[in-house]
């Protein structure tokens, strides 16, 4: 009898079982699955897009395409002086020959002291005249320019008696104001007759550090 009923018990309790675990997952609902992730692709960096090349104005064009600055220290007589050989070169980039009368353009390598202001700012190193400068012609200029009691080329901090300064140093087309006046189209600058028009002029700013003049 204790046998019967023990059967029975555990049979009932296994009925229950399975309608306990039914009834969970009739009341859960199906499970939903969610898809992974989608990854975003990375944005690949912009190339830039090369410029044409720059094409030559119709006509002829004297260009400064070059200006070379190169600083030394030497010193004489007890003193320091910073020494500047500048050599730059005037060529004609146009289509066309230049051809012009004397004293219409001449080609310029000036030195100007930011500190002072008019005309007395400007130190004209060199400089050279010339009337025809054929297409593909080139022409070198060459200067010096000394500055005394530097102490050093750059610019720093100044201690007591030291001051700061600066030169710049421009090579340059100098045209007379009238030669687009003179009907002559051989010696019409087609990039601009203005020293700072176009390529007309290449320039440096040199710093240093001198001895005061007080």
């Amino acid at each position: 009898m204790r046998r019967k009923i023990t059967i029975m018990t555990l049979v009932s309790c296994l009925v229950v079982a399975f309608i306990v675990i039914g009834l969970s997952v009739s009341f859960a609902g199906p499970q939903e699955i969610k898809p992974p992730p989608i990854k975003k692709p990375i944005p690949s960096p912009l190339k830039p897009i090369p410029l044409p090349p720059q094409r030559p104005c119709e006509g002829p064009d004297p260009a400064v395409i070059s200006q070379r600055v190169i600083k030394s220290i030497v010193v004489r007589n007890g003193v320091k002086i910073g020494v500047l050989r500048i050599t730059s070169t005037l060529k004609n980039v146009g289509t066309q020959d230049f051809v012009s009368r004397p004293g219409q353009q001449g080609f310029v390598i000036q030195a100007k002291n930011p500190d002072i202001s008019g005309p007395r700012a400007y130190e004209s190193l060199a400089s050279k005249d010339f009337t025809r400068l054929n297409k593909g012609a080139s022409i070198t200029l060459t200067a010096t320019y000394e500055i005394p009691h530097i102490i050093e080329w750059g610019h720093r901090t100044p201690r007591f008696g030291e001051c700061k300064a600066e030169r710049v140093i421009m090579s340059f087309v100098s045209y007379d104001p009238d030669i687009l006046l003179d009907s002559n189209p051989q010696n019409d600058d087609c990039g601009g007759t203005g020293p700072a028009q176009g390529n007309n002029m290449k320039r440096h700013t040199i710093r240093y550090m001198v001895e005061c003049p007080w």
